[in-house]
């Protein structure tokens, strides 16, 4: 009886070590998958450097050009179509005769 005890003993040490062994392997599975990804980020982060460096400049050229293809305020764009007095019945559609 000690002996069989003692087997089944020795068999559930074996089964608790395999299953702490795959505990750990799963661990170490997840922390490696985690720094890949901030690794990823990292990368992404840095090829995103040069663009965001780049934008200033291209706002301020569009700053400058803007208020060149714009009127001003001041000089309003001169009219192209005549003003239509609505009272006037010259301008009707349907002229009564």
């Amino acid at each position: 009886m000690l002996t069989t005890l003692s087997i089944l003993a020795c068999v559930a040490l074996l089964v608790w070590a395999v299953a702490i062994y795959n505990l750990l392997v799963r661990d170490r599975n997840r922390v490696a998958a985690a720094w890949s990804d901030i690794d990823v980020q990292l990368k992404r982060r840095h090829d995103l450097i040069p663009k965001l460096v780049e934008m200033p400049r291209v706002d301020k050229l569009a700053l400058l050009l803007v208020p060149e293809a714009c009127p001003s305020r001041d000089h309003p764009p001169p009219e192209t179509s005549p003003k239509v007095d609505a009272d006037d019945p010259s301008h009707d559609i349907i002229h009564l005769q």
